[in-house]
């Protein structure tokens, strides 16, 4: 009785192991991971675009900035010019020491900028880099996904 059993659990064992060795098991595996491969692909790309675009408009800001600090310090500029041509100290002082504040602000929405645009560059990059990884991962994926259609797809009889 004891051998009986063994037989059977051997069998069952033995099936177990060819079905799991079956070029068709094998391929569905190989085309679910593929997919999964190809899912957390785009999902990195879409973050790379979805981050590239964020620093788009983070430029376009930092721009507005760089230009606005850059018309303030021009106007401190030239009304501390106009209070110097009418002789009011005062007003020199004043107008100077804002031209001199926007000065700084704008050096630094400056420095802002370039860093966004430096970003920028490796963004674009990266995103290319993206797209490229998943046009490459779509083609072994659909290869595979042919392969099993081929594989389990009724064959025609042949005619005689």
């Amino acid at each position: 009785m004891f051998r009986r059993w063994w037989e059977y659990i051997k069998q069952w064992f033995r099936g177990a192991s060819e079905k799991a060795m079956d070029p068709e098991v094998e391929i569905e595996m190989a085309i679910r991971q593929s997919q999964e491969q190809d899912k957390a692909l785009r999902n990195q790309a879409a973050n790379v675009v979805a981050h590239r675009t964020q620093l788009e408009g983070n430029i376009e800001d930092s721009a507005d900035q760089v230009g606005e600090a850059r018309e303030m310090a021009k106007q401190a500029l030239l009304r501390a010019e106009k209070a110097k041509e009418e002789g009011d100290d005062v007003g020199v002082q004043k107008w100077t020491s804002t031209a001199q504040a926007m000065a700084m602000k704008l050096q630094a929405a400056e420095n802002n900028l370039t860093g966004l645009k430096d970003q920028y560059e490796v963004a674009v990059q990266q995103a290319e880099e993206a797209k490229a990884a998943v046009r490459r991962n779509a083609h072994p994926r659909l290869l595979l996904e042919n392969l099993f259609l081929r594989l389990t797809s009724p064959t025609e009889p042949s005619r005689r």
